[in-house]
Parts: structure tokens; sequence; C-alpha cells
């Protein structure tokens, strides 16, 4: 059971680094990520 929660964080990290990258690059994208994390949806 432990190792199988290991590879799930590891895909999670990187995961989130790619998200932050995304808006960062792309302003466009903030704003529609922004909208949606606004929204309980996502979360």
């Amino acid at each position: 059971m432990g190792h199988r929660r290991k590879p799930v964080s590891v895909e999670d990290i990187p995961s989130r680094s790619a998200y932050r990258r995304s808006e960062v690059d792309c302003p466009r994208t903030r704003t529609r990520k922004a909208l949606r994390m606004s929204r309980p949806v996502h979360d």
C-alpha cells in the first residue's frame, strides 16, 4: 500500500509544476484558470 502511494505523489508533484508553468507562460490561460480556481469545482 505504501509503495502505491509513492508513484501517485510523484506524479502529482510534476503535475502541479506544469500547471503553474502553463499559467505563467499563457496569460490568457491564467485568466481562465483563475475563474475555475474561483469556483470550488476543481477543488
